[in-house]
């Protein structure tokens, strides 16, 4: 199809009049239906304006009279735009023309600024990707397909369920432990994760992502240093069932076959409830071999997951959501090879399995009155991650095994107020709880030796509130705030010694309480045209780490970011431009490393900086056609070390990790009618630069600079579609990440290649 629009569901508003292909977005969003456009030349028909109460069928009507087009149903929730026969001469004197409707403000919602926000009002720099995985047959690869498409979003890449994400360079180090997140992570009002690594959920049946760059503490809270990522899945429909299946078969270069099956069921329960479910299966095939046990693609990766939503609507304009999540990721090895070895090889005596449960549940009640809308959010999420890497550094064979727990209960009670002219007001209380704790251990064949373990629990009570003011009709002010009062405890475990334990624990209680500023200023100097400023803050708590066989604690950092942007979109709405400068200021860094054994451990690096300069363009040249451009340049330092790394940092300037000097990204995407099919074809490359794996010459190999390409072709009639997809057209190695096993760094020299080139045949179908 030219336009495929199942996206995020919001509440009902009237749509103004545009183009056709702008408007049948909107109300794909509003109404959580697929709406395609079959000739593309309609696309830039300009529809009517539609009022909020009208249904998708109604809707379309009222879009789409006096264009020459209308709408056919053809599926549960799909329909179709066709051009209408030529109408006979009328013989009746035609009725005089209408005055054209005056394009409608810019109207893409910015859901994750919790106010709804218009992009063209929204004062940040923000990625908004609309349903893109879905039509390049992606929905399998999770989180690594926004990292494919966006720059400014970068990953570490130990492998599903245990990676880092990164946004906007704010990147602390290359591994995993105690340390918050630096990116909140949403599915809904729901947040993943505190500071566990990404769930990596799959993409199945997620309508929407919005990615916004640069810190977010004083609308999100703690642990948003790089910006906040939301999924915003489809919800359910209250008025009619439906259902779709969609699998695929892949073949990959050098390696074993994969597979994928997904099932979507909507069911309405009555006339005022509705239930949705999503259930996968996902196998990646493996691709590394392992000389020295004489295995081929050892690296093998299995996941399988759901979702369930149940709505309820009992009326006078309240709504009640009741969700849930489940996904559990196994594999059998890790993915990186030997840096001298032939390529796609590794040798190590041991599997490196691992595996990744994820469960979250989840409350949400909302009720508007008035031009007030009152939000209850309440979650509940659990993540178990085991880990298993080398540590034969001379010797027998020994396996180094890890197991984190994260528990996380988080409650958020928000009132939001929104003005036609872009002012209004937020305000909201919030309560956390986290309690991780981490299990280390050796395995020298036979024999196990357990390692020092820490356990920390954090406790948040918070109050936030950000308001707008309009100062005429160009200029709008905003100011916000939040409070936060944290109560951190940790305590050791597996340490012998009660006595040690009992004064680790007693160092380890504290109270931390943080105010977050943010100031923001907008100027409209022309329709379309949106100029801003904006200052910004967030923080991460301190905790408690068993480093060297002793307890240590670790200090709270935080960042303050200025930044400023501007966004410029065309009159006809087929060029959009934007672009943002922003300077960051990082306090004691907070870095899980490795200590003098190899051992994961986290200190405070010192103190650095970030400087980013972005830009994006999305063109649409023709009907049918579009191409997107995005581009990161990053320059960061280390420019006040810590005593510890002050002689090494001297010596070496580092950059921060995992931060590269430019990242870049083009799209290329193109729908048209061949006959009774729609045909979608898209096309992407995006290209990382070199960045290093950590701080000081152990930590400091070199890794990106490669280019990572794909292209699919799609292919709908009906209620059925094939897909064709194709990644890593160039076959190329590459070095996606420079560390494998923590415990061998100093010992061998990694690399982390991509996947092979991979060929996915897909098929789908809807009832």
């Amino acid at each position: 199809m030219l336009l495929l629009a199942p996206l995020t569901a919001a509440a009902a508003e009237a749509l103004p009049a545009t183009r056709l292909d702008r408007a049948v977005i909107l109300l794909g969003k509003r109404e959580g239906v697929s709406i395609g456009i079959s000739d593309p030349t309609l696309a830039g028909l300009r529809t009517r304006p539609v009022g909020s109460t009208a249904d998708v069928g109604a809707a379309l009507g009222r879009m789409l009279a006096g264009t020459g087009a209308g709408a056919v149903r053809v599926g549960a929730r799909s329909w179709r735009i066709v051009r209408l026969p030529a109408a006979p001469y009328p013989r009746a004197r035609p009725a005089p023309a209408e005055t054209p409707e005056p394009p409608g403000d810019e109207e893409i919602v910015v859901i994750a600024s919790k106010r709804d926000t218009p992009l063209g009002r929204y004062s940040a720099s923000v990625s908004i990707v609309d349903g893109e995985m879905a039509a390049a047959g992606l929905e399998s690869l999770g989180t690594e397909a926004l990292v494919a498409y966006l720059p400014s979003l970068t990953s570490t890449h130990l492998g599903p369920g245990r990676n880092k994400l990164f946004v906007r360079g704010l990147a602390d180090s290359s591994f995993n432990g105690p340390t918050q997140a630096t990116v909140g992570e949403y599915l809904g009002e729901a947040r993943l994760n505190y500071n566990g690594p990404d769930p990596d959920l799959r993409l199945y049946d997620v309508r929407s992502v919005e990615v916004l760059e640069g810190p977010q503490g004083t609308l999100h809270g703690v642990g948003t240093l790089g910006g906040v990522i939301r999924l915003q899945p489809a919800p359910p429909n209250l008025e009619r069932p439906e259902a779709s299946l969609s699998s695929g078969v892949s073949f990959t270069e050098h390696g074993d076959p994969g597979a994928d099956i997904s099932a979507i069921i909507d069911l309405p329960l009555g006339d005022t409830m509705g239930l949705r479910t999503v259930a996968y299966r996902v196998r990646e095939g493996g691709y590394i071999d392992d000389t020295l046990r004489g295995k081929g693609d050892v690296n093998r990766v299995d996941t399988v997951g759901g979702r369930a939503w149940l709505r309820f609507t009992p009326g006078g304009d309240w709504t009640i959501d009741l969700g849930g999540a489940l996904q559990e990721i196994k594999g059998r090895d890790s993915q990186y090879a030997d840096r001298d070895a032939p390529p796609l090889t590794k040798a190590s005596p041991i599997a490196e399995g691992f595996a990744s449960r994820y469960g979250l549940g989840q409350l949400v009640i909302r009720k508007s009155w008035g031009g007030l809308t009152l939000t209850s959010a309440t979650s509940f999420a659990r993540q178990r991650i085991r880990e298993s890497f080398d540590a034969s550094t001379a010797g027998d064979p020994t396996r180094f095994d890890q197991h984190a727990r994260v528990d996380f209960f988080s409650n958020e009670n928000r009132l939001v107020r929104n003005n036609p002219d872009g002012s209004g007001w937020v305000v909201g209380t919030s309560i956390v709880e986290n309690r991780y704790a981490l299990e280390r251990s050796f395995a020298p064949i036979a024999l196990a030796a357990r390692l020092g373990g820490i356990s920390n629990r954090i406790q948040e009570a918070t109050a936030f509130g950000e308001g707008s003011v309009a100062i005429g009709d160009r200029l709008l002010a905003s100011i916000g705030g939040r409070l936060t009062v944290l109560e951190l405890s940790g305590s050791a475990e597996g340490v012998t010694s009660f006595a040690f334990a009992r004064a680790a624990q007693d160092k380890a209680s504290r109270r931390e309480v943080a105010l977050l500023p943010s100031l923001s200023l907008s100027w409209r100097p022309a329709d379309g045209l949106l100029a801003y400023a904006r200052y910004q803050q967030s923080f991460r708590p301190g905790g408690i780490v068993v480093r060297d066989a002793f307890v240590q604690r670790y200090r709270p950092d935080d960042v303050r970011a200025g930044e400023i942007g501007v966004r410029w979109e065309a009159p006809d709405e087929t060029v959009r431009l934007s672009s943002a400068l922003s300077y960051t200021s990082w306090r004691n860094i907070q870095a899980d490393q490795v200590d003098a054994g190899g051992l994961p451990t986290t200190v405070n690096i010192g103190n650095g900086r970030i400087v980013t300069l972005d830009a994006k363009a999305s063109v649409r040249p023709m009907p049918g056609l579009s191409l997107d451009l995005a581009g990161v340049l990053a320059n960061s330092r280390l420019t006040r070390p810590a005593l510890v790394l002050a002689a090494i940092v001297a010596a070496d300037r580092s950059d921060l990790p995992n931060v590269a000097r430019l990242n870049a990204s083009a799209a290329l995407r193109y729908g048209t009618a061949l006959g009774a099919f729609d045909i979608s074809f898209s096309a992407w490359a995006r290209y990382v630069g070199r960045s290093r794996l950590g701080v000081g010459p152990i930590l400091g190999q070199r890794q990106g600079e490669y280019v990572d390409t794909g292209l699919s072709l799609r292919a709908t009639r009906g209620r059925y579609a094939i897909a064709a997809t194709l990644t890593n057209l160039t076959g190329e190695t590459g070095n996606r990440f420079a560390l494998g096993s923590p415990l061998m760094l100093g010992h061998e020299q990694q690399v982390t290649p991509l996947r092979p080139r991979t060929l996915r045949i897909g098929f789908e179908t809807a009832f």
